[in-house]
């Protein structure tokens, strides 16, 4: 899969936290957005962030390329 990353993604520490808190929310959240959010997290290119490639975070969160990259 050639798939070209199109946006780096930088969060804060705060963004992290807020991102995290949706991943692992026990209120009734959509899986959409929960499956948003742990691929920004995946993708962040920060210190503390795992910056893995596109095709690692398709793998992890079961997303289309083209899901992926809107």
């Amino acid at each position: 899969m050639g798939v070209q990353k199109i946006y780096r993604i930088h969060r804060s520490a705060e963004e992290r936290d807020s991102l995290t808190a949706l991943t692992t929310s026990s209120k009734p959240i959509s899986a959409k957005k929960v499956i948003k959010a742990r691929a920004l997290l995946l993708a962040d290119e920060s210190d503390s962030g795992p910056s893995l490639s596109d095709v690692e975070i398709m793998k992890a969160t079961g997303r289309k390329p083209a899901t992926l990259v809107r």
